[in-house]
């Protein structure tokens, strides 16, 4: 950056594209706003700098600069490209680091880590914090909503099928669901089944959907032409507890992507409970909300 430029900067002060820090300090906030420029408009973060645009020199050893790129390399996922440069200033001494926006493949939005995150293991999504730079803000984000979706997610769907209950106590529920692939959805791999909280189980575990073709015959399927998916299936819970279990339940369905991506599908359920002569019994129903999402990632690349 020439010294025209810089000059310049300071003079606008801090905006869609530009942040000052004061020091190292300020360190986590820096990375946190560069992940904020990656997903939005790119910009640079000047360190050194008070908000009103005056220079607060920092302390520049014989790592700093290497220093603050394994930072943002550790704090990011996946790994945030960085060009870090020191500047002077009239004399005095300041970093500013510049990210360019992009979006990352099959991740599709950078996020940051208030821990390092290990380069050799699955990331847990629920550990990660999206940020999007809105004016001199950066904004937490639902990371979903900053991604936009890509032809490689599978569209898996669930649904609450039929309730059974022995119509006598202890009351032992058996529950049977539905799970689908929107139609045109890519391949889900290792598809399995939850409630949360676990109070229930369900052994089921489908290798693919939408089935693989040569295995169609054989799978417990329905194919329609009235609806939007291309391959129905049962699963099936039980449940010989109900009655201990708290009024809101999540019907959930984990699987994976082609990428190696954890994708969660889940519905709401409701328990009440019901007279029948003279005695309590459980009744589950289908709360109509859904959601879909990623839960956890690959190993990064560094």
């Amino acid at each position: 950056m020439r010294r025209e430029q810089l000059e310049e900067v300071l003079r606008t002060g801090e905006g869609q594209t530009v942040e000052f820090k004061t020091s190292f300090a300020e360190q986590k906030e820096a990375i946190q706003t560069m992940v904020g420029f990656a997903n939005s408009q790119g910009g640079r973060v000047f360190i050194g700098v008070e908000d009103d645009g005056t220079v607060v020199p920092v302390a520049i050893g014989k790592n700093t600069l290497e220093n603050l790129a394994a930072d943002i390399r550790d704090h990011t996922y996946p790994s945030l490209p960085a060009f870090i440069e020191q500047l002077d200033c009239n004399g005095e001494k300041i970093v500013v680091a510049e990210v360019a926006a992009d979006t990352p493949p099959i991740i599709g939005v950078y996020l940051w880590s208030a821990d390092p995150v290990s380069p050799d293991k699955p990331v847990d999504a629920d550990k990660l914090q999206a940020y999007r730079r809105v004016g001199r803000a950066n904004l937490k984000e639902d990371f979903m909503r900053v991604r936009e979706a890509l032809r490689s997610d599978p569209r898996i769907r669930i649904q609450l099928g039929d309730v059974f209950v022995r119509q006598q106590e202890p009351w032992y529920v058996t529950l049977q669901g539905y799970v689908w692939a929107e139609e045109g959805s890519p391949t889900a791999h290792s598809v399995s089944f939850r409630l949360d909280p676990p109070v229930g189980e369900c052994s089921q575990v489908y290798s693919d959907l939408p089935f693989p073709l040569e295995s169609m015959r054989g799978a417990l399927h329905e194919l329609t032409t009235e609806r939007e998916f291309v391959a129905l299936a049962k699963f099936a819970f039980s449940c010989p507890n109900m009655l201990d279990s708290p009024p809101t339940l999540r019907l959930i369905s984990s699987y994976k992507d082609d990428w190696g991506l954890t994708w969660e599908s889940g519905r709401r359920l409701e328990l009440s409970v019901r007279e029948e002569n003279g005695q309590q019994v459980p009744n589950l129903v289908d709360a109509g909300e859904f959601s879909r999402r990623i839960v956890g990632f690959p190993p990064k690349r560094q």
